[in-house]
């Protein structure tokens, strides 16, 4: 896909249809250059006529264009420790085809990984049976550091160079299909801002906890039509000196309280609760307490420094009961600078199945579809 057909599909996408003299005076294109892209994507099929009722009984009805979603297709990976999730989702991100696939605690090496990762895209593209010129691209989703030479840090592995290998182009070479990676929470703040709760803002935060506590930034830049992503380490902030040693070598960092581990560790058990682990902590005052001071702590730093629109809450957060989300549009503004308290959002994920691969997904439509990916901020 060119830039400027890009461009046209990111501008149907966000209006849900517009006019040829519309788009391009959106574009600030000529009337024939514009009609010259839109003709090329017709016969694409990634764009399709409408004609709308005349208001009056005379003249002829106006045109319309949109987007076709269902033109092409692209795949989204969540490679996590123990398990694979996969989607196949077309250009608005609606899921067709799903699938989850465990590696468990036994060591995978990065040929093994490759394996998996290639049955797993073959199979969701023969579910949906689908041409193989219809998948536009994948896009893998993966916590962790990244650089910027096409390698991923590989978690569950037994090779011992350093649990870094060049994935990508050997994924690539195998499936015959473009691949991008980036950091999974930057993944599913793209997603959130083109498609979920984030929807018209501009500056949005995705912030989960899991296995660990992490968020990711997306900014978009609508006259440019790009947008671009970066991990933010909310959970690396580091609230005690004197804390307990974080994995990530640094002391009293918020993850080492808020996290998966850390609070089933608090709570006694072994395994979620029913009612989810932020319901169960903050059933306990005396668990609950110290760590949500913290955590308005960390994210008042978190707001400050990068001045987000909204702040959309998954992973754990995302099932927290209603009270956590009334304490926390309560607590967090008061904290924050005072010109932004009145604008900032918090509100519960859109995504409550299936986020990292979708965010994964939303990934490889702005890269190959959307061509609107501005790159990972430094």
């Amino acid at each position: 896909m060119r830039p400027s057909q890009g461009k046209v599909l990111s501008l149907l996408r966000d209006s849900g249809g517009m006019s040829r003299a519309d788009l391009a005076r959106r574009m600030s294109l000529s009337a024939p250059a514009l009609t010259k892209i839109t003709a090329e994507l017709i016969d694409l099929g990634f764009v399709a006529e409408s004609t709308q009722a005349p208001e009056a009984s005379v003249g002829r009805p106006p045109v319309n264009l949109g987007l076709n979603a269902d033109a092409s297709f692209v795949i989204g990976l969540h490679l996590g420790p123990e398990r694979l999730s996969a989607v196949m989702t077309n250009l608005v991100l609606e899921t067709r085809q799903a699938a989850d696939v465990s590696y468990g605690e036994t060591p995978i090496d990065r040929d093994g990984l490759i394996d998996l990762v290639v049955a797993c895209v073959e199979e969701l593209i023969a579910r949906e049976k689908t041409p193989r010129t219809m998948i536009a691209g994948i896009g893998i989703g993966m916590p962790g550091r990244f650089n910027p030479i096409g390698e991923i840090g590989i978690g569950n592995t037994n090779e011992a160079d350093g649990h870094h290998h060049p994935f990508t182009a050997l994924l690539e070479q195998r499936l015959g299909i473009p691949v991008q990676y980036d950091h999974n929470a930057a993944s599913i703040a793209l997603g959130e801002i083109h498609f979920g709760a984030g929807r018209g803002r501009k500056r949005v935060l995705y912030a989960f906890f899991a296995a660990g506590l992490g968020a990711g930034l997306a900014i978009h830049r609508p006259r440019e039509r790009a947008t671009s992503i970066r991990a933010v380490e909310v959970g690396h902030i580091s609230l005690d000196l004197d804390g307990k040693e974080c994995r990530c070598g640094g002391r009293g960092c918020l993850e080492t309280e808020l996290s998966e581990g850390a609070l089933l560790e608090a709570l006694g058990k072994i395994s979620t609760p029913p009612e989810g682990l932020v319901a169960a902590m903050m059933d306990n005052e005396a668990l609950w307490a110290p760590r949500y001071a913290k955590l308005l702590q960390a994210f008042t730093i978190a707001v400050n420094l990068i001045v987000p629109d909204i702040i959309i809450f998954g992973g754990h957060f995302g099932t927290a009961p209603d009270a956590f989300f009334e304490a926390i549009r309560r607590d967090l503004p008061a904290r924050v600078l005072p010109e932004l308290r009145d604008r900032l959002e918090l509100v519960r994920t859109s995504f409550r199945e299936n986020a990292s691969a979708l965010g994964a997904s939303a990934l490889a439509l702005e890269r190959f579809v959307y061509c609107g990916l501005g790159g990972r901020m430094s």
